[in-house]
């Protein structure tokens, strides 16, 4: 970008017109950069984020038989932000607004009781 340089002998005034078109380009850049990061984090909402625990338990039944348990899962969105939520012994929790999430039931279930899962 071209700086005006007017009065040769006012170095105030084009220090001044310079730092101006560095300053203006520098916006423009972080625009750009900002509009990027805004782009991929809409994008990114449409992704299911998986947060459940495993499929499916063993367990030893009484007869000593080795039993396969499903845990059930739901996906949800919240309509609040939520952070370090404790579901359970050990187990924290971050939920994003607008994000969709799998989670199992029991997590699901927590969060509608309390009014924080978005129907």
């Amino acid at each position: 970008m071209a700086v005006n340089v007017g009065n040769p002998q006012d170095l105030t005034g084009r220090k001044k017109a310079q730092l101006e078109a560095e300053a203006a380009e520098q916006r423009k850049e972080a625009a750009s950069r900002m509009a990027m990061v805004t782009a991929q984090a809409e994008e990114a909402k449409h992704d299911v984020i998986d947060i459940s625990g495993p499929d499916s338990v063993e367990q030893q039944g009484e007869d000593g038989k080795v039993v396969s348990v499903a845990t059930p899962k739901k996906k949800m969105r919240v309509n609040s932000t939520l952070e370090a939520v404790t579901i359970g012994h050990g187990t924290n929790y971050n939920f994003e607004v607008g994000q969709t999430y799998k989670v199992d039931a029991h997590v699901y279930d927590y969060l509608d009781e309390l009014g924080f899962v978005w129907h």
